[in-house]
Formats: C-alpha cells, structure tokens, sequence
C-alpha cells in the first residue's frame, strides 16, 4: 500500500528536510524529527502516527518477534521516504542509510514514549474507582497512541535534560531544511596590509651603470641591458689605453 501511493506518506516536499536530520547528533535529531511529523499534512499524519505507534508495539517485543527498531527501518523506510526524482545507483545507496536512520529514530523515540505511558497506566491502582483515577486512566491511554512532541523528548528538568544553545539551534535549522555550519572566525590582513608594497627608486644622482641595469640578483633586466653595459665597458677601456 504505502510503495503504490504515488506520492509518500512524508511527502517530496519535506524529503530532504528529514534527510538532513540524520547528519546531527541523536538527541537533536529525535528533536527535529518530531517536529517535523507535526508539520505533516493532517491526513499523512494520522496515518504515519498510527503506523510508527504499531511498529513501536512490535520493536518493544524485540525479545519475542527478533524485529528491533533498525530491522523494522530497514523494511519501511523506503516505502515512507523517498524523493520525486530518482537518484543515481551510487547515491541511492548512499541515501538508503540516511532513510533507514530517519525511520529508525522515529520508531525510537515513539518506543520511549510508549515504554513510560505504560507505565504511568500500570502504576495506577486497578482498585481504585474514585472519578480522578478513571480521568488519568482514560488521558494516559489516549496519550499511549499519540506521536511524541518535542516536549515528550525533553524529559525532567536537569542538567544532562537541559538543551543546549548549539543543539536546540541546530534542531531550528534542521527543521527549516538547512544543514547546520559551524562558523570560524579567521583573522584577515587589514586593507593596508593587502596592499602591494610600492617600489623604492634609487635618489643617488650618478646611479652605477652596473647596479642600474642589473636586476635583484646582479644579472642584466634584459638583452638590450647587456648590450649597453657591455659597450660602456669597452669604451671605459678604451680610455685607460689612451692614457
């Protein structure tokens, strides 16, 4: 059913923005990812929310089934996501894991949700049928089907639970589709120092013929430098023969 929709259950249009999430660290990631189940067209999310709670129910009976979270990925990660342009063999393979991360993830983070709901229903007194206890009983067992929210992975107020500037800026930019950078501060020349350095010319008023036509490493500039230098020479002989 989901492999003949003609468009997937997470759509083409937030294709890459939950590709991008499998790129940042995990605790961010699940963050990002449940955030952008919300963003899903009512309809789609309905249906992604009621699939997710039913491969969570079969992942948290690993122990039974041998079908853990990352085996159940595997399987339907290409059916849920997938682009609108099919891409090359190699990448293909190379996004078949980032697809696989993505899928897994959310089964993941719906178990922890399902695993700690559970809980808080069975920790209830079965005898008590006072009106408070059904009303939490009947609120926990509508919350034990429901997608988790960002404020479900937060967990208690601590010091490991408290969310960092630089994750909680990296769930943002996941979300929005934009890979987080890292940006680096590097120290530039100032415009006077690109400056290209100005050349200095001699203020000696007889510069030497053989200093002003050699270049910095004592040899003539050019042909034409030589043939001068070599004729001032001879006449300079010339005159000491005379005397």
């Amino acid at each position: 059913f989901f492999r003949e929709l003609p468009e997937p259950i997470l759509t083409f249009g937030m294709y890459h923005d939950f590709m991008n999430t499998s790129k940042i660290e995990e605790g961010s990631r699940n963050r990002a990812l449940v955030e952008l189940v919300h963003k899903l067209p009512r309809v789609n999310f309905l249906v992604f929310e009621r699939l997710i709670y039913h491969l969570a129910q079969v992942a948290n009976e690993e122990d039974s089934n041998k079908m853990n979270a990352s085996s159940l990925a595997v399987i339907f990660a290409p059916n849920l996501l997938r682009p609108a342009k099919e891409p090359s063999a190699m990448q293909a393979l190379e996004e078949v894991k980032h697809r696989t991360v993505v899928i897994q993830s959310i089964i993941e983070s719906t178990i922890k949700k399902y695993v700690s709901t559970l809980a808080k229903i069975n920790s209830l007194d079965d005898g008590d049928t006072t009106e408070d206890t059904a009303r939490r009983k009947t609120e926990y067992t509508f919350q034990l089907t429901q997608m988790p929210t960002p404020e479900d992975l937060l967990g208690p107020p601590g010091p490991e639970s408290v969310t960092s500037d630089t994750e909680s800026s990296a769930s943002v930019s996941i979300s929005q589709g934009v890979e987080p950078l890292r940006h680096v501060t590097r120290n530039r020349p100032s415009h006077n120092e690109r400056r290209a350095p100005t050349r200095r010319h001699s203020t000696s008023p007889n510069p030497s013929p053989s200093n002003s036509m050699k270049g910095a490493s004592g040899a003539p500039k050019s042909i034409a430098d030589g043939v001068r230098k070599k004729q001032w020479y001879q006449r300079r002989v010339r005159g000491q023969d005379d005397q």
